[in-house]
């Protein structure tokens, strides 16, 4: 199943994307208090998947059980939420080198600008990130978790020209 998952995520992605490792183990045995699908270790660039969902019927349910929870429902969500986790670390990557900066302080910057723009866009509309991409994004955003939301954006299916805007916007900043 991940396999084929793979698969057709790949298609998706951009070209010069390097896909990471890839582990399959009983996430549980190592975080009993995880309920996860799967995850993404940057130090290792491994995306860990959870052997307990190898079924469609198992990634749906657990996806769809809450409407407007996750971005994208489908048996992919999951698997291009964690690689958007990736995404958003090798965006950091391209803005520390665009701004000759050491990937910390770029991390900084690069998610406190985020953070500022979409300031900007719940001034107006408090469920800004909430409607645009989901509730878990909405969550991330209320605890400054910008990985979380970076992770939720590239799991979307449909573009959202704001936050292309956004990630434009930031990657061209020249004020760091």
């Amino acid at each position: 199943l991940l396999e084929m998952q793979l698969k057709k995520v790949q298609r998706e992605l951009p070209d010069d994307f390097e896909m990471p490792r890839i582990a399959i183990c009983d996430i549980k045995k190592y975080y009993p208090d995880l309920d996860a699908i799967a995850g993404y270790d940057r130090e290792s660039n491994t995306l860990i998947w959870n052997v307990n969902f190898d079924s469609k019927k198992k990634i749906l349910k657990f996806v769809q059980r809450q409407k407007g929870y996750f971005t994208n429902t489908s048996v992919l969500g999951p698997l291009r939420h964690e690689l958007g986790h990736k995404q958003h670390y090798d965006m950091i990557e391209k803005f520390a080198s665009i701004h000759e900066l050491g990937y910390t302080v770029a991390e900084k910057e690069f998610n406190a600008n985020i953070l500022r723009v979409l300031d900007e866009c719940t001034r107006y509309d408090p469920l800004w990130v909430k409607n645009n991409l989901s509730t878990y994004a909405y969550q991330g955003y209320e605890k400054g978790f910008v990985n979380e939301i970076m992770a939720e954006y590239f799991a979307k299916t449909e573009p959202t020209k704001e936050i292309d805007r956004i990630l434009r916007e930031v990657m061209a900043n020249d004020e760091t």
